[in-house]
């Protein structure tokens, strides 16, 4: 392998990367850049009252919000031990498949202020690394 091929993988990954970015900017732009409006959790829930308690700051939204409020409430509440998931619209369904909320409860070191941004990075990763690398 020489070396620009070596050199594709990484600037496939650079690129990546740089259009995640430029794909935030028409979310975040309007809500003041508040990572906390990236779960899309919705307002009129129970979901909404338990972001406001962990964070009275959070962003919520009154319409398009759905499965990234789940991961958020998995990421608050990783074992269903709170009372987090008590909102949730059918919990059993939900902590059924509970990784990503997991790895945003892991990389924000348990932080609930921290969730949504870590699941932001933990989807990009997970996204990025469907795609096999060709021999």
């Amino acid at each position: 392998m020489t070396r620009s091929q070596a050199l594709v993988p990484a600037a496939c990954g650079v690129l990546a990367v740089l259009a995640a970015l430029v794909a935030l900017i028409p979310v975040l732009r309007p809500v003041g850049w508040d990572l906390t409006a990236l779960p899309r959790v919705d307002d009129n829930t129970g979901m909404a009252t338990a972001a406001r308690r962990v964070d009275p700051g959070f962003h919520t939204v009154t319409t398009g919000a759905y499965d990234g409020q789940f991961y958020w409430g998995i990421a608050v509440d990783p074992i269903a031990t709170g009372d987090v998931h008590q909102a949730f619209d059918t919990a059993s369904y939900r902590y059924g498949h509970p990784l990503l909320g997991w790895i945003g409860w892991l990389f924000s070191a348990g932080q609930a202020r921290g969730a949504a941004c870590e699941i932001a990075i933990a989807r990009h990763h997970a996204g990025a690394g469907c795609h096999g690398r060709q021999r």
